[in-house]
């Protein structure tokens, strides 16, 4: 799919009109321990027209980036579940236990290698939109990430 563009209000020094993706106000964090995971999601997700992009390595490093008052919280949280120090369940529970409704709310996609009857139950019971088997496909990505945000990738 090529990436969707919109004409931007803002002129630049030569009053062109500067183009913009249709989904610049999107970003998404991408959590997991594997860089090679992350790059690659990173990749599909910017293949479907996505551009802004948080990244952490493990369920930690996530929440400390989702506190910081410098950034925009992001619109969709794509975790792995099995990653250490805090594993993917562990961030998830904080997120949906948090006092910031704002974080309480963002839509999230779990990633796992393992099929396992117990994490679907956990998973569905904190509202998670999709769990995805790694390694994830583009179709399937795109899809949930689609129905996750209420938009058309």
């Amino acid at each position: 799919m090529s990436m969707a563009y919109s004409v931007g209000s803002e002129k630049n020094a030569g009053g062109i009109s500067c183009l913009r993706s249709a989904y610049d106000d999107i970003t998404v964090m991408i959590v997991d321990d594997q860089r090679t995971i992350r790059r690659i999601l990173r990749q599909l997700l910017f293949d479907a027209g996505l551009t802004h992009f948080l990244e952490a390595h493990d369920g930690q490093a996530a929440l400390a980036r989702l506190s910081d008052a410098e950034i925009r919280l992001p619109d969709l949280v794509i975790t792995d579940i099995y990653m250490e120090p805090m594993d993917g369940l562990e961030l998830l529970q904080k997120l949906r236990l948090s006092q910031d409704a704002r974080i309480r709310t963002i839509p999230v996609i779990v990633l796992t290698g393992a099929e396992d009857e117990t994490l679907l139950d956990v998973t569905s019971d904190m509202n998670v939109t999709a769990v995805l088997p790694k390694p994830v496909s583009s179709e399937d990505l795109r899809a949930a990430a689609s129905k996750a945000m209420g938009i058309s990738l």
